[in-house]
């Protein structure tokens, strides 16, 4: 398990796309939501590479998440997230195969020319990317 963690006044660990959103039921009549983030990179040789990943949020990202609920399109800066590498147990007792399971703990909307993220244009210049 590693937490990794950075102060709101300093740059973000990096910014996403919420591109999905799921919600499954628990067996106990619960929900829990998972969210599929759009991420980018770009190569030395300016090539971009996107990726695509699932997430849930804990702590106080899914407090802040029930107030102000993500949605689809959504653009958010993370500041910090758990990352684990789960391997469930079978019934025969061998482990199964394992999975990175990430869990947002810190996050803000990115608001571009102080306007609610959503609701706005970007130019270049505000291109979190």
């Amino acid at each position: 398990m590693i937490f990794i963690t950075r102060d709101k006044t300093d740059k973000p660990l990096f910014t996403a796309y919420v591109n999905g959103i799921t919600e499954k039921t628990l067996p106990n009549g619960g929900k829990i939501k998972h969210y599929i983030l759009g991420t980018q990179e770009t190569k030395k040789d300016g090539t971009k590479v996107y990726s695509s990943w699932f997430c849930g949020l804990m702590g106080n990202a899914r407090k802040q998440e029930e107030i102000t609920p993500l949605e689809k399109g959504n653009l958010i800066k993370v500041y910090g997230f758990k990352q684990t590498n789960i391997s469930r147990k079978n019934d025969d007792g061998s482990f199964g195969k394992a999975f990175l399971d990430i869990q947002i703990n810190e996050y803000s909307l990115y608001e571009a020319n102080n306007t609610v993220s959503g609701n706005s244009t970007t130019n270049d210049e505000d291109n979190p990317f």
